[in-house]
């Protein structure tokens, strides 16, 4: 396998846009507990509840304890590649 392409690219993130107008560091946290759970809770969880559960309260509790740490722009990673 080859790269062929490479590209990174900043990704809309409406969560970090309603941060930056209202600075409300609950709905930040929730938000981005939602999507990073919704995106990889299914294969780092299973179908533990609990676990993700306990995951997801952490870390919206830990977003909300300090926002401003990862409010940064979502990016992508896209990959072209092909068999040599």
């Amino acid at each position: 396998m080859v790269v062929k392409e490479f590209v990174i690219a900043e990704t809309p993130n409406p969560a970090l846009l309603r941060w930056q107008e209202t600075r409300d560091a609950a709905t930040f946290a929730a938000d981005m507990t939602g999507f990073f759970v919704a995106a990889f809770g299914p294969s780092l969880f299973g179908g533990s509840e609990p676990l993700h559960d306990l995951f997801a309260s952490r870390l919206e509790a830990a977003i909300a304890r300090t926002p401003d740490e990862i409010a940064r722009p979502l990016v992508t990673a896209t990959l072209r590649i092909a068999r040599r």
